[in-house]
């Protein structure tokens, strides 16, 4: 029997996904090798400014940018990615997340995806 097994990605793994860099032919490969994928809104956001930014920065061109963007919209409607939403304003989550960024030296974007299971 195959296990299934929940696979939680960030937003370097989603622009890896989306546009060519270093190893996106692993994570290509990867993806289409498995199944349940889960991001945070904050990475999905994270994704979309990244994005932005190698528009401006003219690493990606307009056409480029605009089929990442689709893609990525493509994936999150067709459930092969999915998005849990954190409520990031609940002081809870805050301080939780806030206590991984000191414990894991990570920043706080990410460290909210360590509780979203």
């Amino acid at each position: 029997m195959k296990t299934i097994r929940t696979h939680l990605i960030d937003a370097s793994v989603l622009v890896k996904l989306l546009v060519k860099e270093d190893h996106s032919d692993k994570i290509k490969k990867y993806f289409n090798d498995h199944s349940v994928f889960f991001t945070t809104s904050i990475c999905f956001a994270e994704t979309l400014g990244v994005l932005k930014s190698k528009i401006n920065r003219k690493e990606i061109s307009k056409e480029e940018y605009l089929c990442a963007s689709e893609e990525l919209m493509a994936y999150i409607r067709g459930d092969n990615i999915q998005i849990d939403d954190l409520t990031i304003t609940d002081a809870s989550n805050f301080n939780l997340a806030e206590s991984f960024v000191k414990k894991y030296k990570i920043d706080l974007a990410d460290s909210y995806s360590l509780f979203i299971f």
